[in-house]
């Protein structure tokens, strides 16, 4: 039987077709003052909306990120824009200028996202 240093596991080599480099967080109990929000990441968003677009891919955009208990204004770059149905719409959004309040504020409502308490606030609201 193996003991300690020689029973670690090996770490795998990342995985060439895997394009996220940041895992995702369910939406539930996040709002964007732009539209629906479909996923989050530390990297960035995806959103959804009908009527004017955020911009035009490539464009810099401001948004307010609110998860309940509490809500910050961001800075992104529109990555993709899809049109959906008539007048719908889905964009990926990347983060930038990300200051350390920021990512503590991301970093803290991906835990309440995960524990569920970002969920049962936004049910009570």
């Amino acid at each position: 039987m193996q003991r300690w240093p020689q029973m670690r596991p090996e770490p795998s080599a990342p995985d060439p077709d895997q394009k996220r480099r940041t895992g995702r967080i369910a939406p539930e109990g996040f709002k964007c003052d732009l539209g629906k929000v479909l996923d989050l990441s530390a990297g960035g968003l995806r959103i959804s909306g009908r009527g004017p677009k955020p911009g035009d891919e490539g464009d810099a955009i401001a948004f307010k990120l609110d998860w309940g208990l509490g809500s910050m204004v961001f800075q992104g770059r529109v990555m993709r824009l899809e049109r959906r149905a008539l007048f719908g719409w889905v964009a990926g959004v990347s983060f930038e200028n990300l200051t350390p309040a920021h990512k503590q504020a991301l970093s803290k409502a991906s835990m309440l996202a995960a524990s569920g308490e970002i969920t049962e606030w936004h049910r009570a609201g």
